[in-house]
């Protein structure tokens, strides 16, 4: 059973308790009758049954020979190397509606600006088994049946209780709408050990896709859609809406595995296939070098990877609004070379809290996960942004952490101190000189 799980744990991401859990739903939902039987515990399943509703499970859930599973495109085999942020592409207009929500009567008859666009607004409200939506002169725009107490998806509430819809030629729109942006290093399955990687670029996921966590440093195989960023009609990226990543190297022959395992290898795959500066004191010359500016005018700073020694390591985080999870934690990066220039030399980095909760501050040692400490050797995939202090008025750059990777044998794991360490109000036990 364990080595069927280990499949089904590298294949799909979960941990092995959820492994476990699902198998348990998945008899149970499938099997009822055998679950019964079994008094509703695995455990209680004859020998037979048991391989037949395990292999049953690995046969459903993981979709063999490497397949991406669901979504649209071509497939494409790499990793995920760093987490380039979320962001709700709704929420200009939901914010417009709730400020303006104090003034009913012209919040319908105007609606709100989003961009160049006017975006209608209706009232909402439910009546005689039906959700309903009203403009300005109380003429229905939209209902559905519903029940009072569960408030449609799309609905807003505005300041003084009233709800309200952005109004769309469908309908109601919904009031949010997530992106996430992940960096890969990928390649189509078929082109990846003939041609290796393409550049790094950004996977764009959307609607489904924009809810799934995305194992970063593992090998990975998806399917993808490629297209041009909204920004820059000249730099290609990956879109997804739909998207049932498999992790492992099942698409790789037998014969060239334990090459392929050792490209994989993180500490390997990011320094070979990412932009490195090997020179952190250099970081400076390569944002400008390397910075460009789009086709609208916005100024891009370069995403790159440093290796250094963490001086510090806010594990805590504080709280930040515009930072994704709503947590930013601080890190200290040094090296040698940034020390002969300035004894107190280091950089300092960002990470948001999504970025830590998929596990950018701990490493992985004998098995076991755990936070590192500062001391640690790590890998920092960063972006460099320009910008003017306010109070001197000169320009610097600030460094945002797209993944942090911790080197195994190089790392130090933080020690976890008692609640209690510091209560000196127990003696009991201690003898004083003398007594």
């Amino acid at each position: 059973m364990d080595e069927v799980l280990d499949r089904i744990v590298n294949a799909t991401g979960w941990s092995k308790d959820e492994a476990i859990g699902k198998l348990r739903e998945f008899v149970a939902e499938t099997y009822p009758e055998l679950w019964s039987e079994a008094k509703e515990d695995f455990a209680n399943l004859d020998e037979e049954d048991a391989a037949f509703a395990l292999t049953a499970f690995e046969v459903v859930t993981v979709r063999r020979g490497g397949s991406g599973g669901g979504g649209k495109g071509d497939e494409y085999v790499g990793m995920v190397v760093g987490f380039a942020g979320e962001r709700d592409l709704m929420r200009n207009q939901r914010t417009a509606l709730i400020d303006a929500s104090g003034d009913v009567s012209s919040l319908l008859r105007y609606g709100v600006i989003s961009g160049q666009n006017t975006v209608n607004v209706g009232r909402a409200f439910f009546r005689d088994g039906r959700w309903t939506v009203v403009d300005h002169q109380d003429s229905i725009l939209y209902a559905q049946q519903g029940s009072e107490n569960e408030t449609p998806e799309w609905a807003i509430e505005g300041k003084t209780g009233v709800l309200f819809a952005l109004m769309g030629a469908n309908g109601p729109k919904k009031p949010y709408s997530y992106k996430r942006e992940w960096l890969v290093v990928v390649n189509e399955k078929s082109k990846f050990l003939q041609e290796g990687p393409l550049p790094m670029m950004t996977l764009e996921c959307s609607w489904d896709a924009a809810t799934v966590d995305l194992r970063l440093n593992v090998p990975i195989c998806f399917k993808a859609e490629s297209d041009t960023a909204w920004y820059d009609g000249e730099t290609m990226i990956l879109k997804a809406g739909n998207i049932a990543p498999q992790y492992g190297l099942e698409w790789v022959e037998d014969n060239v595995l334990g090459r392929v395992e050792q490209m994989f290898s993180p500490e390997q795959f990011l320094t070979q296939f990412t932009p490195y500066v090997k020179d952190i004191s250099e970081v400076y010359q390569y944002h400008d070098d390397n910075c460009r500016s789009t086709n609208t005018g916005r100024e891009i700073g370069p995403t790159f990877l440093v290796r250094g020694v963490a001086e510090y390591v806010d594990h805590d985080g504080t709280e930040n609004e515009y930072s994704d999870g709503g947590f930013r934690h601080s890190m200290a990066i040094t090296s040698q070379s940034l020390k002969r220039e300035d004894p107190d030399g280091k950089i300092w980095c960002d990470a948001s809290r999504k970025l830590v909760n998929l596990g950018a501050l701990n490493v992985v040692k004998n098995g076991d996960v755990s936070r590192f400490a500062k001391g640690s050797q790590i890998f920092v995939l960063m972006q460099s942004r320009k910008y003017q202090n306010n109070t001197t008025g000169d320009f610097d750059l600030s460094f945002s952490a797209r993944n942090v990777y911790a080197s195994p044998l190089r790392a130090i794991v933080e020690v976890s101190v008692p609640e209690d360490s510091g209560d000196v109000g127990d003696f009991s036990g201690f003898r004083s000189v003398g007594a």
